[in-house]
């Protein structure tokens, strides 16, 4: 029970060194917290916020593509003619870099693809939409780990089929990369002005304190020939600060009376001394003439 008090007694010893001694440091280490973790709170709600509706932007813009494709090649999948339908295909994937891949099936036929290896098996059976649906958005990942957006449009209601297209996350990624290097940027900015601004409201602050810790180390070297200035804000430092200006006005009352009244005794104590001296001398004069009256008398007696 001894040790585990006497090491938590150096527990708290260790932390008070860690911590700065003056109140300026501990107010700036104080708002510094609250300003970091507030800037850190407003940071995440904000991109959370950004992730969602750059999500639903990029939903409205990969249906879009998707839907003017779907007008592009409607006349190729009527008429049938596969071979332009695939040119189709191939020149959407390379006019736009956000597009992976393009394949259009039907009745679980694929009728035309972008992919280059090969058909990927078991693509087909993801975001599947049936017969009179709307277009749907679905995020997939591959077996390589890659995201994509997945845009299943129907065509003609799906009586012609219906075009998958798939888009990269990168843009995405990117966007989000760029927003939190944005947002910590400002974030130090805003740390940086807060500190600066802190520092100097904590400056203005503690300085009357600060003069009222010199003036009472002055006290302490008996130096009382001071008087603190009140701006007349009606604070509680003022209140304080004129509380300080009262006791040192008492105290050099005090000690002035306590002068006056050491001189008075000190006058006092050299008057009885003078007068100590003075009858300390008659006694001795009184003396020798009781000698001399005595010695008188003896040579009358004879």
């Amino acid at each position: 029970m001894i040790r585990s008090e006497k090491s938590f007694r150096n527990s708290l010893r260790r932390n008070d060194m860690l911590l700065p001694r003056s109140l300026k440091g501990r107010l700036l280490i104080g708002v510094s917290a609250l300003i970091i973790s507030t800037s850190i709170l407003i940071s995440g709600v904000f991109a959370h916020l950004y992730r969602d509706s750059l999500f639903r932007w990029m939903i409205a813009q990969s249906e879009n593509i998707a839907h003017s494709i779907v007008l592009e090649i409607a006349d190729k999948i009527l008429i049938d003619d596969l071979l332009s339908l695939q040119k189709i295909l191939d020149q959407q994937v390379h006019n736009n870099k956000d597009i992976a891949y393009i394949f259009v099936y039907r009745d679980e036929t694929v009728l035309a693809n972008t992919f280059s290896g090969g058909f990927p098996l078991g693509l087909l059976a993801v975001n599947q939409i049936s017969f009179g649906e709307e277009s749907q958005a679905q995020l997939i990942r591959s077996t390589t780990g890659e995201h994509f957006l997945d845009i299943a449009w129907p065509i003609f209601e799906g009586k012609g089929g219906v075009l998958r297209v798939g888009f990269t996350d990168k843009f995405y990624h990117y966007q989000l990369v760029k927003l939190w290097i944005q947002l910590a940027v400002a974030t130090t900015g805003i740390l940086a002005l807060g500190l600066a601004l802190s520092y100097l409201f904590i400056k203005r602050i503690t300085k009357p304190l600060n003069m009222l810790t010199e003036a009472a180390t002055k006290i302490g070297r008996a130096e009382f020939d001071i008087t603190l200035e009140i701006k007349g804000e009606y604070t509680e430092v003022d209140q304080l600060t004129r509380a300080f200006n009262l006791m040192i006005n008492y105290l050099k009352e005090h000690i002035l009376h306590l002068e006056r009244k050491k001189q008075e005794l000190e006058h006092a104590y050299a008057q009885s001394k003078i007068q100590a001296q003075a009858l300390e001398r008659a006694y001795h004069q009184a003396q020798i003439l009781g000698e001399i009256a005595q010695e008188i008398g003896r040579l009358q007696n004879r």
